[in-house]
């Protein structure tokens, strides 16, 4: 059964990257083993090895592999797999530093397996010119890394859901409570702090109602209602990667409830394993 899901998610991968070709000059395309867990890793791998019309990186959670394509006269895959290792994320040539690996969120923190004398750390002082990017960007990333963190949880909350979890559901459900209570409101635009203004008590309330609740049906009510006032926030303020608002029409006896994903398959966290790909897109929020 694994073998069949490694296969499928390779599968996934290729037909994405078939895509981004356009996108991408000179494109050659290379798959590595890349260490993650949930959704909140998928957004910060992403991030750190793709950079625009030079290289796209497509991680699976699956499969623990990244597919990554990159214009061959500009970059190679070396110096992007470096870039994933200094977000925190061990892969095949590079372990993360032991520094920044600690600073993942705990849901971020897998199992670190790749180890072996062959497989170099990657130190910040290796690479000035990635220091000198990242010194560059730091208000840009001040600006998304809190709301990023809250919607980190989100997805995190929603994985648990689609596996049927309460429990873990429970546990990423204070988590996000940490993150709300943490998010710094001079971070964010005028525009976007007005909606989280307006928004906040109900979020706020809506997942100490997850956290409270014991029964699986009871936590997938209370996600429903939580998507829905997430949505204008995630509208007003673009992750690093697309975000698919999704439906599920069964839902509530044929009233239907949305939720938000990174991955554009469906995944249904109202109904896991019983009804896993019940549900469409409805919109991609780039």
């Amino acid at each position: 059964m694994k073998t069949i899901i490694f296969w499928i998610s390779i599968c996934s991968i290729l037909i994405t990257t078939n895509n981004i070709y356009a996108q991408v000059k000179n494109a050659k395309t290379e798959t590595f083993h890349v260490n993650g867990n949930c959704d909140m890793c998928k957004a910060t791998i992403e991030k750190a090895g793709s950079k625009k019309k030079e290289a796209q990186v497509t991680w699976d959670a699956g499969s623990q592999s990244a597919s990554i394509v990159y214009d061959a006269e500009k970059t190679n895959s070396d110096a992007i797999l470096k870039r994933i290792a200094l977000a925190g994320y061990d892969n095949e040539k590079y372990l993360a530093p032991d520094e920044t690996y600690t600073q993942l969120h705990s849901c971020c923190q897998y199992e670190r397996t790749l180890k072996g004398k062959e497989i170099a750390v990657v130190n910040s002082h290796q690479t000035h010119e990635q220091g000198h990017q990242h010194h560059s960007n730091d208000e840009k990333k001040a600006e998304s890394n809190t709301f990023q963190t809250v919607m980190g949880t989100y997805f995190s909350l929603k994985d648990a859901l689609v596996s049927s979890d309460s429990k873990v559901a429970t546990s990423q459900a204070k988590s996000l409570l940490q993150a709300i209570e943490s998010l710094k409101m001079t971070t964010l635009s005028t525009k976007v702090h007005q909606i989280w203004m307006d928004q906040v008590k109900e979020i706020t309330a809506l997942t100490n109602n997850i956290v409270n609740s014991s029964n699986i049906a009871d936590q997938r009510k209370h996600f429903a209602a939580l998507s829905t006032k997430l949505y204008p926030m995630v509208k007003a303020s673009p992750l690093a990667s697309p975000v698919y608002y999704q439906n599920c029409p069964m839902f509530e006896n044929g009233k239907g409830a949305n939720w938000l994903s990174l991955n554009e398959e469906i995944k249904n966290p109202f109904y896991g394993s019983k009804m896993m790909t019940c549900g469409s897109v409805k919109e991609k929020i780039n």
